[in-house]
């Protein structure tokens, strides 16, 4: 998820912001999960206590009662809690090699933005790896669409 100055200009609280990144990911997670046929844990690097109290408790309420609608299909897919356990896991990066490694491809991510918005502000999401030599390599990690694009669906701008 990239924030924009557009969303950003709007003044959200810290958690609302946070859980409109979230139910993203959740959705995105969710897609996975459904594939696989399995069930899945979340776990995001560690923030403020109070803000982790106030994820959790929207995360719990959100988890619950979500269905994966998408525009194209008139029947939902599924609802989330059958393959989200609701229980949002904080985890320090200094102790977790997993967050360690998402904190590295972010890294390569927001370098590649830093990078692309020099010529304007406008970002080409497809065009992203060639201003980043790491997000090259790490490209094929991130989701894409049922027609292989990564815009929209392993990576989405808010502006």
């Amino acid at each position: 998820i990239v924030l924009g100055s557009f969303s950003l200009s709007f003044n959200l609280a810290k958690d609302d912001m946070y859980m409109g990144a979230m139910s993203f990911l959740i959705e995105r997670f969710t897609l996975s999960l459904m594939k696989l046929a399995t069930s899945g844990l979340t776990v995001f690097d560690g923030v403020e206590k109070t803000l982790e109290k106030s994820l959790r408790e929207k995360f719990y309420k959100y988890v619950r009662t979500d269905v994966i609608q998408m525009p194209w299909d008139a029947k939902p897919k599924g609802a989330t809690r059958d393959f989200v356990h609701p229980t949002l896991f904080f985890a320090d990066d200094e102790q977790c090699v997993l967050i360690q490694a998402v904190d590295l491809i972010a890294t390569s991510l927001n370098s590649a933005i830093v990078n692309a918005t020099k010529s304007g502000p406008l970002i080409n999401i497809d065009d992203l790896p060639k201003n980043n030599k790491f997000l090259e390599i790490y490209w094929p990690l991130f989701v894409t669409s049922p027609k292989g694009n990564v815009k929209g669906w392993g990576i989405k701008i808010w502006d």
